[in-house]
């Protein structure tokens, strides 16, 4: 196969390809623009956008649908919020979050993100942040190297959009009707 197929940004294109292969509607979300997403790098104050996660926004930055629910996540109007949630839950650890790109947001207490360092990788990995909580040792924020590349993270999060079909089905009234809403077969 040449580089070209093997690249970060196809591997993106085929995990999205296969989710829609597999009953996901993609007329449920919408890309951003490449307008759209530089405005969202330079809001969160990074130098750079790895290409890998442009392309995850090219296909659902502006609209992500089941992608990421119950997250902030997207381009539009959620770079200073994400950033600012995030650099304060970090603010009395060593990381720091300035030149950082923040992909999610969920509950106010946990954070997807890419380290500045790794900004200019092709598909870098994706790190967590979250508060600890009591299983962890200490009050400081658990920060760990979560997926190792953005390509592994868009595939979970492909797996987890496919479990939303079992999800859906399972509520009561409306749960057929929103299964026939994001998905096709």
């Amino acid at each position: 196969m040449p580089d070209s197929q093997n690249s970060p940004t196809a591997q993106i294109q085929a995990i999205f390809t296969d989710t829609t292969s597999q009953g996901w509607k993609p007329e449920t979300s919408r890309g951003a623009s490449d307008e759209q997403i530089w405005e969202f790098t330079r809001s969160q104050g990074a130098p750079a956008i790895p290409e890998a996660l442009r392309e995850v926004y090219r296909l659902i930055g502006a609209a992500p649908g089941l992608w990421f629910s119950g997250s902030t996540f997207g381009v539009i109007d959620t770079g200073p919020q994400l950033k600012e949630e995030a650099a304060d839950l970090l603010k009395d650890t060593a990381i720091d979050v300035r030149e950082a790109l923040v992909l999610t947001g969920h509950g106010g207490y946990e954070y997807q993100f890419i380290p500045a360092p790794l900004i200019n990788l092709e598909a870098p990995p994706v790190w967590m942040a979250r508060e600890a909580d009591d299983e962890d040792e200490g009050d400081e924020p658990v920060v760990t190297e979560t997926w190792p590349s953005v390509v592994e993270w868009f595939r979970s999060a492909s797996n987890n959009v496919l479990r939303w079909r079992e999800t859906l089905a399972a509520r009561p009234g409306s749960g057929e009707e929103l299964v026939r809403k994001y998905f096709s077969h």
